[in-house]
C-alpha cells in the first residue's frame, strides 16, 4: 500500500527499472533461489512469481493456500501463519 500511496513504482519506471523483488526477513535462504526465479520470470514474461517453502503444521511461516468459496469458485492467496 505504501508502494501505491508514494507512487513509488512509478518513480521506479522512470528510472528504467524493470523488477522488484520482495521477500520476507524470516527466510533467508531464498537468496539461494533468486537468480533461478527472477531468470525463470523474465524467460516467461510473468507479472508476478512466488517462491514457496514446505511448510510444517505449527511452524510459524506463511503459507500459500488455495481457498474455496460458498460459490465454488477458488481463490489462491499468501495466508499468515497466525490464521492457520
Amino acid at each position: 500500500m505504501l508502494l501505491h500511496i508514494h507512487n513509488v513504482t512509478e518513480k521506479w519506471l522512470a528510472m528504467g527499472k524493470k523488477w522488484e523483488l520482495f521477500f520476507l526477513d524470516t527466510n533467508p535462504l531464498i537468496f539461494k533461489c533468486v537468480p533461478s526465479l527472477i531468470a525463470i520470470s523474465i524467460k516467461n514474461n510473468f507479472d508476478m512469481n512466488s517462491v514457496i517453502v514446505p511448510r510444517k503444521p505449527g511452524e510459524a511461516v506463511d503459507a500459500i493456500c488455495e481457498l474455496n468459496n460458498k460459490d465454488g469458485s477458488k481463490l489462491t492467496i499468501n495466508v499468515e501463519y497466525n490464521q492457520l
